[in-house]
């Protein structure tokens, strides 16, 4: 039968400022690139039923994505697809987010200081 692999290429080191306009390799080409934007519309479905209120979380993340300006480093939503999500959030956010955002404005700080947990919590958790 036929196969198919799907693979996440990494162009350029994101702390470089080289990423956004670094071309994509030419034997990459051969491969279909389905692109992914967050689906804010399953995070809401996935905590419908749950006492977590993800309308603050979703208005951050679309903050957080507006900032970054590049739909091939948007923040998705698989991280936050977990059904104790309120427990986990803040751990979440500090560990796998803001050392990204770190990364990414690395020589921006004051677009990451926007987006720290601390100055998020409150509005996340509204």
């Amino acid at each position: 039968g036929l196969a198919r692999l799907f693979l996440d290429v990494e162009q350029a080191p994101v702390g470089t400022r080289q990423h956004r306009n670094t071309p994509v390799r030419p034997g990459l080409r051969r491969f279909a690139v389905v692109p992914l934007q967050p689906r804010y519309d399953i995070l809401r479905r996935y905590h419908a039923e749950g006492d977590f209120a993800v309308e603050g979380l979703i208005r951050a993340l679309t903050r957080l994505n507006a900032q970054i300006g590049d739909h091939h480093y948007e923040v998705g939503v698989s991280f936050f697809l977990l059904p104790d999500l309120e427990i986990h959030l803040e751990d979440i956010w500090r560990m796998e987010i803001e050392p990204y955002l770190e990364e990414y404005f690395f020589d921006q700080s004051e677009h990451v200081r926007a987006f720290r947990w601390e100055a998020l919590r409150e509005k996340v958790l509204a």
